[in-house]
Order: C-alpha cells, then structure tokens, then sequence
C-alpha cells in the first residue's frame, strides 16, 4: 500500500464527513416520517439504504489505511512483550529480596503497633476501671472503698497515662467525688443497720421479758390455784370433821336427852306416884321431896351444861373458821342452824325442852 493509496481513501472519508451534517439535516429524527403509509416507508427505506452504504465503504477505506499499521503493530507488541520479560527475570531476585525484608519491616512494625496498642489499651481499661470503681463498690463497706480512695490518690497521671493524661485526671477526680459520697453512704448505711440492730434486739429482748413475766405469772398464777385447791380441800375436810363432830354431838345429845328424859319421866312419875293420895299409903316425908328436888336440878343443870358445852362449841368453830379465812355469812347461818336445829342452841321454834 502506497501512501498515495492511503491518502486517497482518508480522502473519501473525509467526504463522508463533510456529508454528515446534509445527512442529519435531511435524517432528522424529528422530521422522520412515519412507516404506516408508502411514501414514509419508501423513505425510511431508501435512507437506511443509502446510509448502510457509505458506513460499509468508510469501514474499508479504514481497513485499507490501517492494514500495514496494525502490522508494525504487531511488531512492537512483540518485541515490548520480549523486552518486558527478560527485565522481569532480571528484577524477580531484587524482589525477593526486597519482599523478605518488607515482610521483616512489617512484623516489626506490626508488633510495634502491637504493643502500642497494648499500651493503649491498658491504659483506657485502666481508666475504664477507674470510672466504674463507684459502681464495682456500689455495696462494699466503707474500709473497702477507703482502699480505692488511697489506690486512686495514689496515682500518677502524668507518669502512668503518657497522652491520655487529661481524661485519667478527670476520671480520677470523678470517681474519687463519688467515692467519697459513696463511702459516707455507707457510714450512714451501717449507723442505721446497728440502730435496727439495737432496736430490734431491745424489742426481742422485752418480748423476752414479757414472755418471762408472762411465764412467771402463770406459775404464780398455778401456784396460788394450787394454793386455793389446797385451802379448798383443807376446807372442804374441815368442814366435813365439823359435820361429822356436830353429827357425833347431835348424837350424844339425842343419846343424853333420851336418857335425862327417861330419868326425869321416871322421876316424875315417881314424885306424882308418891303424890298420888290413891296411890301412896302415906305422903313422902320431907327428907324425901327435898332429895327429889336435889336430883332435879341435877339433871336441869346437866342440861344447861349441854348448852353451855354447845355454844362453846359453835364459838369455837366460828373462830377457826375465821382464822381460816373460810367464814362467810352463808357458812355461818349453817353453823348457827345446825346448832339451833339440834338443840345446842335453845329457839323458841326448834327448843322442846322443858323449861
């Protein structure tokens, strides 16, 4: 291919290309007219046509131009292809060395970036504790905290926290604040607790008391039962050996009444049977009525005896009883009936004994 050759067909595209702008005025898609009758379709037609046409010759004026230039292409991408690999052996050593030093640079910076953040960490947790020191002791006794107060002013900040020195100090100064509130806290916790303490150990210790008066009342109480149970039974047998000597008395007395009314009767009837004038062959002399009377008034003063014995008696027993503390008015009309009833007290209505 000459180089005539070739500038004639950049020539024809060239000519395509000054043909462009006719084309885009005569194309133009807002002046297209539809395919839906002849005359637009003929159109559409014949411009596709004559556009395909001069796009099939351009490409191979093209072809044409560029055919010995994509040659000398071919031939430089070759020869740079050679070029390339033969500086690539060359370089591939320098690399590897070159990497095994980058890979040593990079563990020593990777451990050095490490243990800076190590270091960084361990001071942030450091910190971190430091704020949540208040919140860890939160429960904790006053000597508990007392030692978290001594270990945070005992720090350094500006020795142990290198960068982070402002926020180690005021988290220093926060919490030792809180601390310190915290601490008071629990002073006042453990000053309430020992008044619960001594509150409720002073309300066992009355309810101890009252459960001791309470017991020792009850024993009182059992013991004075005791007591009255043992008055009653004394009582109850006083009172049954009283009956049982009134009981004896009534009957000694009805025995002795039997027998002195017996004697008297006999006597009587001894005196009206000397008396009698058909009876007696002579009147008793004077020695002998005089002897009658004398045993008489024995007998009568043998009966005022017995009353006198009786009142004696009832006295006696109404004094005991007193003594005893047993007497009552229902005891003592008992008394004085029992006596009255069986003569040993003489009653207008219970007293048939002559007077």
């Amino acid at each position: 291919m000459t180089k005539q050759e070739q500038n004639q067909n950049l020539v024809k595209i060239t000519e395509t290309q000054h043909m462009l702008v006719g084309f885009k005025e005569k194309y133009n898609k807002e002046n297209l007219p539809t395919a839906d009758h002849k005359e637009g379709y003929t159109f559409l037609k014949t411009g596709i046509a004559e556009l395909r046409t001069l796009r099939g010759r351009t490409e191979d004026h093209r072809k044409v131009i560029v055919s010995p230039l994509n040659e000398k292409v071919r031939e430089v991408n070759a020869l740079a292809k050679d070029v390339i690999a033969e500086l690539a052996d060359i370089e591939q050593p320098m690399k590897e060395l070159k990497a095994v030093e980058d890979d040593r640079r990079a563990e020593v910076k990777a451990e050095k970036d490490r243990i800076e953040q190590a270091r960084i960490n361990a001071i942030t947790k450091r910190i971190v504790m430091i704020n949540d020191s208040p919140i860890r002791l939160i429960d904790s006794s006053p000597e508990e905290i007392q030692v978290e107060i001594d270990e945070l002013m005992g720090l350094d900040p500006e020795t142990e926290f290198d960068e982070f020195l402002n926020t180690a100090s005021d988290a220093i100064d926060t919490s030792l604040t809180r601390l310190r509130s915290l601490k008071e806290k629990a002073e006042q916790a453990i000053e309430l607790h020992k008044i619960k303490e001594a509150e409720e150990a002073k309300r066992q210790a009355q309810e101890q008391a009252q459960k001791e008066a309470e017991e020792a009342q009850r024993v009182k109480e059992q013991a004075e039962l005791a007591e009255l149970r043992k008055e009653k039974a004394e009582r109850e047998e006083a009172h049954k050996k009283e009956d049982e000597e009134i009981a004896r008395l009534y009957a000694e007395k009805e025995a002795k009444a039997i027998f002195e009314g017996e004697c008297v009767n006999d006597l009587t009837e001894q005196m009206a049977h000397d008396l009698d004038p058909e009876v007696c062959e002579a009147p008793p002399t004077a020695p002998e009525m005089k002897q009658d009377l004398v045993e008489l008034d024995e007998i009568q003063d043998d009966i005022s005896g017995m009353k006198e014995q009786s009142i004696d008696f009832l006295a006696d027993c109404i004094g005991r009883s007193t003594q005893s503390g047993s007497l009552n008015a229902s005891a003592l009309a008992q008394i004085i009936f029992q006596a009255i009833f069986i003569g040993n007290i003489p009653h207008i209505t219970f007293d048939n004994q002559p007077k």
